[in-house]
C-alpha cells in the first residue's frame, strides 16, 4: 500500500490516492464528505474541528440505516487512525476519544465478531504505519520550534538554542525540546512565565548539572599582584551569577546553564574576564527588549 496522504474527515478512513478518496466520498457519503490531507486532519483533530470516528462503525451504521453497499473499504486498518491520532494528541482530544469509545462500545454490542476481527488486524498493521505518521508529527513540531525560536530570540542566540535542542534530540532526550517549545508557545500566546520568586529557579537548581561559576579558572598576572587577580576573579564570578539572575526568569534552565558554561570555557581559554561585561550587557538588553517591554 502507498503512503497515506488523504483522510476522510467524516468517517476517518484514510487513502494513499486522491481518486480513491473521491470515489469513497462519492459512494459512501453521496459527495457530501470532507476529504483533507493528513496534516490538516491532525490539526483539525487537535483543534476539535474533526471528531474521532471509526470507519467500520460508520459503514455499519450506514448499512443498517440506508442499506448502502460496502465498496472500496480497507478492512485491514479499521481502527488505525482513531488509535494513533488519539495517542499523538493525548489529553487534548479526550472529548473526541469519548466519542470514539462510545461508537466502539455500540459496535461491540451489535457486532462482537467483526469488532474483534478488526482490532486484531489493526494491531498487525499498526507498526508499518505508525513510523511514517510519527515522523510527520515530528517534522511539524520541529518547524514550529524553529519558527518560534527565530521569532523570539536574536539570530546568534537562536542558533545556540537550535543547536542545543538538536544535540539533546540526537541523544534521545526530548525534555529540553519539549520544555522549550512549551515556553515558546506561552510567549506566542502572550502568557510568558510567571516571574514570581516561588517559580524562579534558585542558583542551586540552575547549576544542578555542574555548571558552577567556581569552575572558572583564576588567572595569574605577576604585573598586578595576587590580591588584584583575586579581586578580578571574584568579580568575574559575580558577573556570571548576575547573568544567570538576568536570564533565569525568562529562559529555560538548560539554556541558562549552556550560556554560563560557554562563558566559563571562553574565559578559561583566553584568560580574559572582560568578555563577561559585554555578555552581561547584551543579555540585559535582550531581556529588556524581548520580555520586559511586552
Amino acid at each position: 500500500m502507498g503512503r497515506t496522504t488523504w483522510v476522510c474527515a467524516t468517517c476517518a478512513q484514510y487513502f494513499s490516492r486522491r481518486y480513491s478518496a473521491d470515489r469513497h466520498n462519492r459512494i459512501l457519503h453521496d459527495g457530501k464528505g470532507i476529504t483533507v490531507r493528513i496534516l490538516d486532519y491532525i490539526v483539525g483533530r487537535v483543534s476539535g474541528q474533526y471528531l474521532s470516528n471509526d470507519p467500520l462503525a460508520y459503514r455499519m451504521k450506514v448499512k443498517n440505516e440506508e442499506n448502502v453497499p460496502l465498496v472500496g473499504s480497507h478492512s485491514n486498518n479499521k481502527n488505525f487512525w482513531s488509535k494513533v491520532i488519539a495517542d499523538s494528541t493525548n489529553a487534548m482530544t479526550n472529548h473526541s476519544s469519548k466519542t470514539s469509545l462510545s461508537s466502539q462500545n455500540s459496535m461491540k454490542g451489535n457486532y462482537p465478531d467483526l469488532v474483534a476481527q478488526s482490532t486484531h488486524k489493526a494491531d498487525d498493521n499498526e507498526d508499518s504505519f505508525s513510523v511514517p505518521f510519527q515522523e510527520s508529527v515530528r517534522r511539524k513540531l520541529r518547524l514550529e520550534f524553529n519558527f518560534l525560536v527565530n521569532k523570539f530570540y536574536p539570530q546568534q542566540t537562536a542558533g545556540k538554542i537550535l543547536a542545543l535542542a538538536n544535540y539533546h534530540l540526537a541523544q534521545g532526550n526530548d525534555d529540553y525540546f519539549e520544555k522549550t517549545l512549551i515556553f515558546l508557545r506561552k510567549l506566542q500566546s502572550g502568557n510568558s512565565f510567571d516571574n514570581s520568586v516561588a517559580d524562579r529557579p534558585s542558583l542551586e537548581e540552575s547549576y544542578s548539572l555542574g555548571f558552577d561559576p567556581t569552575l572558572l579558572s583564576s588567572k595569574v598576572d605577576k604585573k598586578v599582584g595576587e590580591s588584584q587577580c583575586t579581586a578580578e576573579y571574584e568579580q568575574a564570578k559575580a558577573k556570571l551569577l548576575e547573568i544567570e539572575e538576568v536570564l533565569a526568569p525568562h529562559c529555560p534552565p538548560d539554556f541558562v546553564k549552556n550560556v554560563v558554561k560557554r562563558l566559563i570555557q571562553e574565559c578559561n581559554r583566553t584568560g580574559d574576564y572582560g568578555i563577561l561585561d559585554e555578555a552581561l550587557e547584551n543579555h540585559r538588553n535582550n531581556v529588556s527588549h524581548f520580555y520586559l517591554k511586552r
